[in-house]
């Protein structure tokens, strides 16, 4: 995607394409792709960054990321809780609304 992006490719052609390619129930797989995607053409920082370089990144936001999760599923074993409530799964089209967003 960093090298789409740097390649001068808009967010929604790329978005489009890797849309079409995915199967219709593919919720967490196009929640992901928008996540990363927002995190790609979002920033003016990543995207003067090498492929590695943004991997690397990437991978370390993740780690810090799963640690608080571990930090909140603690507080929950314990009692305490700053969950925000359950949401409903509505990834379904997300790609194509986050499109129209940045139009």
């Amino acid at each position: 995607m960093l090298q789409a992006r740097q390649a001068g490719v808009s967010p929604d052609a790329y978005l489009g394409a890797i849309d079409q390619r995915l199967p219709p129930d593919a919720k967490v797989e196009r929640q992901i792709v928008l996540d990363i995607a927002k995190a790609v053409y979002g920033s003016e920082q990543v995207s003067a960054m090498q492929p590695g370089e943004a991997y690397a990144a990437f991978a370390q936001s993740c780690i810090v990321a799963q640690q608080r999760e571990g930090a909140g599923d603690q507080d929950s074993a314990t009692g305490r809780s700053d969950a925000k409530g359950d949401e409903e799964d509505d990834s379904s089209g997300m790609i194509d609304r986050e499109r129209k967003q940045t139009q």
